[in-house]
């Protein structure tokens, strides 16, 4: 079983449509940490996203990276303390746009809501490797799953 050094925490959503009569999809949304995977590869902040239904409960996970290297911020510690925020601005500003355009409402999306509360689950050197290639890391989806039992949210997602 692979595990991996801990490099930080992940934040998962899920979000189900407001008119649940008219719709039986789920949004799942997981956001993962930045940081060095298994080889040494620098993995940028990602947001990994799905919206399944019952007519499609497998659905893959499309991965969006920032776009903003701080690799080499990660190695000067508080000297680089500043530009670190101010990139992680940019980070949380790019997925920001993504997210709106996805709970956003129009012809073809429900409005959606949050179901229950976010999960924060932690992220591996191992689950960066998989990042690397452009995977959605299965050891993180399990530790998910098993969160989302303990905390009570539907055993099946749609």
């Amino acid at each position: 079983m692979a595990t991996g050094t801990i490099v930080g925490k992940g934040l998962y959503l899920e979000f189900v449509p407001t008119d649940t009569t008219t719709s039986t999809k789920v949004m799942q949304v997981l956001f993962t940490p930045e940081g060095i995977d298994e080889a040494g590869n620098y993995v940028q902040f990602s947001m990994h996203s799905r919206t399944i239904s019952e007519t499609s409960p497998r659905k893959q996970w499309r991965i969006t990276k920032c776009g903003t290297e701080n690799k080499e911020l990660l190695s000067l510690g508080s000297v680089g303390q500043v530009k670190a925020q101010e990139l992680a601005v940019q980070m949380v500003e790019r997925f920001e746009k993504s997210l709106e355009r996805a709970v956003m409402p129009d012809k073809t999306n429900p409005t959606w809501k949050l179901r229950s509360k976010p999960i924060a689950v932690e992220i591996t050197s191992f689950d960066l490797s998989e990042i690397t290639d452009w995977k959605t890391p299965l050891p993180a989806l399990r530790r998910i799953q098993k969160c989302r039992v303990a905390l009570d949210f539907p055993e099946k997602l749609v």
